[in-house]
């Protein structure tokens, strides 16, 4: 039975997002239809308009972000371990997904979830490791924001993100406070 692609795709857009990384495994269409950056903006676009996101898109996606001490490697481990609610047990590990070690160095901590989105930045010291981006329903993929070479090793780190519906296009905005001069810098990275 054939199915015109825009009713496909109007269907594939109101799937949670963890109902999408299962199907991307189905075929090689399925694949190229979730990973086009269009269906994305689709995707994306339907999740920030709808008023009740978080019932809407299924069961509730949690994650448990760990810091523990690595005396083999003489160094923090960041992880992230997929939860799932059980009405029975509480909280349980999630089967599919295993613990996702994000760094060997550094302490890092959550700066701000978007629509799945993770963003960690290290936590203390100098700041010499970059942010990380984090979509864990993905796998873990993640995307280091590059490090700006004026910023002072010791400024103060805040980011943030949006989506900008005219350009379709994730913008995040990073800013930075220099802790001995007392001046503000701002970048935005698209």
């Amino acid at each position: 039975m054939y199915l015109p692609r825009d009713i496909i795709l109007d269907v594939l857009t109101r799937l949670p997002v963890k109902s999408l990384s299962e199907m991307r495994c189905i075929s090689k269409s399925s694949l190229n239809i979730i990973d086009n950056p269009f269906f994305a903006t689709l995707h994306t676009s339907r999740l920030l308009n709808s008023a009740v996101n978080s019932t809407t898109a299924g069961e509730v996606q949690l994650m448990l972000l760990a810091h523990s001490w690595s005396s083999r490697d003489n160094n923090f481990l960041t992880a992230l371990q997929s939860l799932k609610y059980n009405d029975k047990n509480g909280l349980t590990k999630s089967r599919r997904c295993k613990a996702n070690i994000l760094s060997g160095v550094g302490d890092y901590e959550v700066d701000f979830v978007f629509c799945n989105l993770i963003c960690l930045k290290q936590t203390g010291g100098a700041f010499k490791d970059p942010c990380l981006l984090i979509n864990p329903l993905r796998g873990g993929e993640f995307l280091e924001l590059p490090i700006n070479d004026l910023i002072p090793p010791y400024a103060r780190k805040w980011y943030g993100i949006g989506f900008d519906s005219i350009t379709s296009t994730h913008e995040i905005v990073g800013v930075f406070k220099s802790i001995p001069h007392n001046y503000q810098v701002a970048y935005v990275y698209t």
